[in-house]
């Protein structure tokens, strides 16, 4: 935590404030983290979720977070990931003020110890952004939501690199705590819904910090097809109230989960099950291709249960 709180005081825009939202910690672990902030100027505090809440996780922790700031654009950084350039929150101000944009984001890596190991978040957008209309006073441009959604790399922002106006904020109500995954999707698919103005710095302001092995706790340890689960479970949330490019990019994403399933149930060959994903996958995103593969499967189920009867 200290080395994300170092790298916002080594920002060269001064006026900030910062909240530690410290999600339950007991004891000699809340202690520490205070007296770690402590050691930071007054725009530094730290607040405290209480163990007894019903709800935990990054979630919630965001929205408490929201609770106490004061400021009109709100920003993230996780406790274990950092800024690496010190003009990010001062480029930031002055896009913002430029443009009175909804949504500002930027580029990250992530690092596993000293390798990195994603190079790019949204390639997309550093190869095509700068053909985009420019700001006066920043090396950023407008783009759009559909320009944002492009499915390349990661394929969408994190929070370590984003602001958004307090009224969109508050408008989709934060974020969701019913996913303990991809929350941050969620959250940005229902953002891009909302934002009128939408700019993007085609520059790195911030390192993700990958652990060297998966924690027993939180997302890290949650299996591949559980995530995958909870991603079907995002998208619909999402596709409750988002619509045009946004509805189209969660419907693609949870019709490539679906795919995916597909493929491991023939592989298991469970054909009933495999056809079963099939239709619903091309019910989201529907191709010739995808058919032949669903009425085949369909038909290779009912041939595969006869034999074994």
């Amino acid at each position: 935590m200290k080395r994300a709180l170092d790298s916002i005081r080594q920002q060269t825009l001064e006026n900030y404030e910062v909240i530690v939202v410290d999600d339950g910690s007991r004891g000699e672990v809340f202690s520490e983290n205070e007296s770690i902030v402590n050691q930071f100027d007054e725009r530094f505090s730290i607040v405290s979720r209480s163990i007894w809440e019903p709800n935990h996780g990054p979630s919630n922790s965001r929205n408490m977070g929201f609770s106490y700031a004061n400021g009109q654009y709100i920003g993230f950084l996780d406790d274990d990931d950092f800024f690496c350039d010190n003009r990010h929150l001062e480029i930031a101000q002055k896009a913002i003020l430029e443009t009175s944009c909804d949504f500002y984001l930027c580029d990250q890596i992530a690092k596993r110890n000293d390798e990195i190991v994603i190079h790019e978040w949204l390639p997309y957008l550093n190869r095509v952004s700068k053909s985009f209309e420019k700001l006066n006073n920043s090396d950023c441009y407008r783009v759009s939501a559909a320009d944002v959604l492009q499915p390349e790399g990661v394929g969408f922002p994190h929070v370590n690199t984003a602001f958004m106006s307090r009224k969109r904020f508050e408008q989709i109500k934060g974020f969701w705590g019913g996913s303990p995954y991809e929350e941050d999707l969620d959250f940005f698919l229902r953002l891009l819904n909302v934002s009128d103005g939408i700019v993007y710095r085609p520059a790195v302001v911030a390192v993700v910090s990958l652990r060297e092995k998966q924690s027993e706790d939180g997302a890290s340890s949650i299996g591949e097809e559980l995530k995958m689960l909870y991603r079907v479970l995002v998208c619909n949330h999402a596709r409750l109230s988002v619509g045009g490019d946004v509805q189209k990019y969660a419907k693609l994403l949870q019709a490539g989960v679906l795919k995916t399933f597909t493929k491991s149930r023939y592989m298991a060959k469970d054909y009933r099950g495999a056809a079963d994903f099939a239709f619903q996958a091309i019910a989201l995103d529907f191709s010739i291709k995808w058919a032949a593969i669903s009425i085949y499967l369909k038909v290779r189920g009912i041939f595969h249960n006869k034999n074994d009867g």
